[in-house]
């Protein structure tokens, strides 16, 4: 393996597990806050549906709806 490619590999995994510490921790919240608001955000993702995202996207490009337009 080249160095550049070495190195490349050891940022993307590093990046990775940094990626995952921060994931488990919020900065500006305490141990119990940020379990929770983890908690509401996972709960949160469980309402969406895709479906109706997909929908919403198409409505809201369909046409110019500045603010004050009839579209808005």
């Amino acid at each position: 393996m080249k160095s550049t490619t070495k190195i490349i590999c050891l940022l993307a995994f590093i990046c990775t597990v940094s990626g995952n510490v921060q994931a488990q921790t919020l900065m500006g919240f305490s141990e119990e806050g940020a379990a929770r608001q983890l908690k509401n955000e996972r709960e949160f993702d469980q309402l969406l549906n895709p479906a109706n995202m997909d929908q919403w996207m198409k409505h809201l490009s369909a046409r110019p709806h500045h603010v004050g337009s009839p579209y808005d």
